[in-house]
């Protein structure tokens, strides 16, 4: 059914938020759901074995680098649940913090 070099993934009755989760966990950068989709969904992903989660740089100026092999078996299995991932700039919330100092407690 499956060679040696894959990996099945299998999520049952999930919401696109927990695929969204994974995606974001094996890219190793923020997935947005723009699928507009609700309910719960039997999802069924085969992977290469070398898809591993941050596989994926991304450049010094935070562009996404090549996808090589590895990953493209990951942007194959998503079109295989009839999606599709793309790169795309959207504002996000994040917390900067610009400095911290240790203050002395009482022992």
């Amino acid at each position: 059914m499956f060679g040696n070099d894959s990996v099945v993934e299998t999520m049952y009755g999930r919401r696109c938020q927990r695929l969204r989760v994974f995606l974001s966990r094996m890219l190793g950068r923020p997935v947005i759901d723009s699928t507009g989709l609700s309910g719960e969904f039997d999802i069924v992903l085969t992977l290469s074995r070398t898809v591993l989660p941050g596989a994926q740089e991304a450049a010094a100026d935070g562009s996404p680098s090549e996808p090589d092999s590895s990953m493209a078996s990951l942007f194959t299995a998503v079109q295989d649940l009839g999606l599709t991932l793309s790169s795309d700039k959207v504002p996000l919330k994040c917390i900067v913090v610009d400095k911290a100092q240790k203050i002395p407690t009482e022992n």
